[in-house]
């Protein structure tokens, strides 16, 4: 037989840095992958899990109050909502990744300044 103890030495192997091998130091891995899985203990970890955990907790949020039905029942709550949501998810965000946070910015401004010149140069020449 064999005498490894494989979960053991799997459990080594998840904790030996202390972090469950993601170098985060926050130990997210091993409590989502370890002997007992746990989402919220994954979630509450820090560092960019607890980021990435609150930026779907918003959206989730979003989603929800965004029903027609809330729209039309209560609309200046759903728009309330959806720009404290917006602005949540914007700073989970950037605490979980500036990088790709700035290379979205960049392409959102791209977009927003071609449809100001299209917007724009299409109403002067229909005024002329």
């Amino acid at each position: 037989g064999d005498s490894v103890d494989h979960d053991s030495s799997n459990q080594r192997f998840l904790s030996s840095s202390g972090d469950g091998g993601s170098g985060s130091g926050d130990g997210g891995q091993y409590a989502l992958y370890g002997p007992d899985p746990d989402f919220v203990k994954f979630a509450m970890a820090g560092g960019t899990n607890f980021s990435g955990s609150a930026i779907m907790v918003f959206y989730a949020a979003m989603i929800v109050t965004s029903y027609i039905l809330v729209r039309r029942l209560a609309f200046e709550f759903f728009y309330f909502l959806h720009i404290v949501f917006a602005i949540m998810v914007v700073y989970y965000a950037v605490q979980h990744s500036v990088g790709n946070v700035a290379f979205v910015a960049f392409w959102w401004a791209l977009d927003i300044a071609i449809r100001m010149i299209f917007t724009v140069g299409i109403r002067n020449k229909q005024q002329k």
